[in-house]
């Protein structure tokens, strides 16, 4: 099953002269762990902006569900597709659960009273990411990697078919890095769509079922980390000199010098 459908998908931001994304076709399938790689400026916050219609493309349709996303409402848009952005903010008076619980509001009106669906999905969100025992603490009073496992917990807390993530591991530290894409990887075995910008190389081979790399807007190749993210391709992209070699698990992995 197909859940995005790009067809000649570009845009260009107003007043440049030249487009940000140039012409995209591409087809996500469901229940995958999908990465959006590329050098700084090659358009993959762009397409991913795309994909959530916080940008409408100058030329092309971008289909969610057999439908055109601009054809969903927000509300049923939010139901179905959860973003988790770089730069959340919470209320400092907020609690992790009132946060996580801020994952129901596309299923109510904004004076309707939490419903026992809405306790039981905020919940099941705080047990997915490990917070029960944090449920009550101040958000502020979290570590960086807690924090992010709360973004988490509200994107889960929207039951969506597709969570896209934009560059859900920047700032954190290796083991809350691991810790976030090993909950992703885990939700895909569940039909989750996972849609994430990464810039680690060598967790995308890890984790990644299929990357999209781009490159000055390009659409470069799409196809497994294995096929997609060799040596010779990356050294060209990245400008280094990239190696690729198997870690003692076996693990495709690159070197760079």
């Amino acid at each position: 099953m197909t859940v995005f459908d790009l067809a000649n998908v570009a845009y260009r931001y107003p007043g440049a002269a030249d487009l940000a994304l140039r012409p995209v076709d591409l087809s996500i399938k469901a229940g995958q762990f999908w990465a959006l790689c590329g050098p700084n400026g090659s358009g993959k916050s762009t397409l991913l902006r795309c994909l959530t219609a916080q940008l409408t493309p100058v030329s092309g349709t971008v289909s969610f569900a057999g439908k055109p996303l601009v054809s969903w409402s927000a509300q049923a848009r939010a139901q179905q597709l959860a973003v988790v952005r770089q730069n959340n903010q919470a209320k400092p008076a907020l609690t992790v659960r009132e946060v996580v619980a801020l994952g129901r509001t596309p299923y109510r009106h904004f004076w309707q009273a939490i419903t026992l669906a809405d306790r039981e999905a905020v919940d099941a969100a705080l047990r997915q990411c490990d917070l029960v025992a944090l449920a009550d603490r101040p958000f502020l009073a979290l570590s960086g990697g807690q924090q992010q496992r709360v973004w988490l917990a509200l994107a889960l807390a929207q039951t969506p078919s597709v969570i896209i993530l934009d560059e859900p591991t920047t700032f954190l530290d290796i083991h809350y890095q691991l810790d976030l894409l090993k909950r992703l990887k885990a939700l895909t075995q569940r039909g989750v769509t996972v849609i994430a910008v990464l810039h680690d190389l060598n967790q995308v081979l890890q984790f990644a079922d299929t990357v999209a790399l781009l490159a000055a807007g390009t659409l470069m190749a799409t196809g497994t980390p294995e096929e997609v993210l060799n040596a010779k391709r990356v050294g060209q992209l990245f400008q280094v000199e990239a190696n690729r070699v198997q870690d003692p698990a076996g693990q495709s992995a690159l070197i760079f010098h």
